[in-house]
């Protein structure tokens, strides 16, 4: 359905205010985003060949303003950002019914291999 969402979270403050996600949209886009004060504002958005009930491996890499996108190991969008530099990491879903698996989070020095 139309504005469905579900993703990762990532740099998310304690009190969930402020955070990036790396999300699905429907209907056929991808998104980095984030929430600043509890208000939503889309940093980038672009088409993407995606299916419901199917299984798609996310990763970012988030190595101090630059975040690389990777959707099943293909490398899908380059952004930069300087809006949070730490924070905890998490998954997300609106309006979807969706089941996660396999996550990890590794050290910037690890993840970049």
């Amino acid at each position: 359905k139309s504005g469905n969402a579900s993703g990762l979270i990532f740099r998310c403050d304690k009190d969930m205010e402020n955070m990036y996600t790396f999300r699905f949209l429907n209907p056929g886009m991808l998104e980095f985003a984030k929430w600043q004060n509890g208000s939503f504002a889309s940093i980038e958005k672009w088409n993407a060949d995606f299916s419901s009930d199917t299984i798609y491996n996310m990763k970012v890499t988030a190595v101090g303003n630059k975040f690389v996108f990777y959707i099943n190991g293909e490398k899908v969008r380059e952004v930069e950002d300087n809006s949070y530099k730490t924070g905890t990491v998490g998954l997300y879903c609106y309006r979807e019914a969706n089941s996660y698996d396999n996550m990890k989070v590794l050290k910037v020095e690890q993840a970049v291999n």
